[in-house]
């Protein structure tokens, strides 16, 4: 089909039985590079999806999965029953996925709880993108389904490993990937202590993608925290952080609201004042979104990555076309 947009893919999901929804879900996340299976209908305590992989980091995902038609939206009671879900051992997220979206108090329970939410553009975006809408017909027309070859393994690095992302994140709305990192001596300079001197930094350079179809607005809450492979954290620090917009560095967590177009991406590159190999990165931003005239914020977008020792092995240098050499720190 051609010209197929956010909405009528969402359309057609829910036209999906229950039942056959579920194993949808299971086909897409199996499709992104995850063992899936889907749970027993009758006292599944809440999961109908369990989705799990090896690489590039072990993660167990719980996955409870609504179609709601356009008028229904998932309660703060019914979200409640899965916040005791995310304390469960073994389990790194719990995700709840609604095609008729979620009430105010859902959201805020979610945001307490930790429960990661996905309403129905959401989802219809990442059909889109991933190139699923013909998997999404055939469930909803009833006819036999073939899964997707899966695009990557969740258990090892694909053969083309030129198409494979190791270190990515994703959140509801935006996708983070890591695609350097150095301990660099950078030229450091203080005027009035008359110092001028080079000092060891760690640089870590990232992409932030907007996977969606609207225009985000970032407040000045960015947080960025990193665990080194030693076991102790960083926080970025506020005037040795970048972020490169229209060729320009600017400072990145500064209180100004930056943006991010539909379907695009920013780069982002932070510099800590020690030497550290970093083990994981939790970044953490506050999101506008606009509708027509009004600018309603829509929470908080958490994203964690794992990098191991084979990761940052392969991710030790930084991109030729970041001049970090060039910056001189005040």
């Amino acid at each position: 089909m051609e010209n197929i947009d956010p909405e009528s893919v969402l359309s057609t999901v829910r036209l999906i039985d229950p039942d056959s929804f579920e194993q949808l879900i299971s086909d897409i996340w199996e499709y992104i590079g995850y063992n899936t299976e889907v749970t027993a209908s009758v006292g599944d305590k809440g999961i109908d999806i369990v989705a799990t992989r090896d690489f590039p980091y072990e993660e167990t995902i719980l996955i409870q999965a609504k179609r709601y038609g356009a008028g229904s939206t998932l309660s703060g009671p019914e979200m409640q029953k899965y916040g005791r879900l995310s304390g469960k051992d073994g389990v790194d997220t719990v995700l709840v996925i609604s095609t008729g979206g979620f009430t105010k108090q859902a959201r805020e329970i979610a945001e307490e709880e930790e429960i990661k939410c996905i309403g129905g553009n959401t989802l219809a975006n990442l059909v889109l993108r991933e190139g699923l809408v013909d998997l999404v017909e055939s469930y909803a027309e009833g006819d036999s389904v073939q899964t997707p070859k899966q695009k990557r393994s969740p258990d090892s690095p694909d053969t083309k490993e030129s198409e494979q992302s190791f270190v990515v994140g994703e959140g509801d709305c935006l996708e983070i990937e890591v695609v350097g990192f150095d301990n660099r001596y950078i030229e450091f300079e203080d005027r009035d202590e008359n110092i001028h001197e080079e000092r060891k930094y760690t640089v870590i350079c990232m992409y932030v993608r907007n996977k969606t179809d609207y225009e985000w607005n970032f407040f000045g809450y960015n947080h960025l925290a990193v665990t080194a492979s030693d076991g102790f954290s960083y926080d970025n620090h506020q005037d040795n952080s970048w972020s490169s917009r229209s060729g320009q560095y600017t400072p990145w967590n500064n209180g100004k609201n930056h943006d991010i177009k539909p379907n695009s991406k920013s780069r982002i590159v932070v510099i800590y004042k020690t030497w550290f190999d970093p083990e994981k990165i939790e970044y953490t931003t506050k999101l506008l979104h606009s509708h027509g005239d009004d600018n309603q914020s829509d929470g908080k977008e958490r994203i964690t990555i794992h990098m191991d020792e084979s990761i940052r092995e392969k991710l030790n240098s930084l991109p030729e076309s970041l001049p970090i050499d060039q910056i001189c720190l005040n």
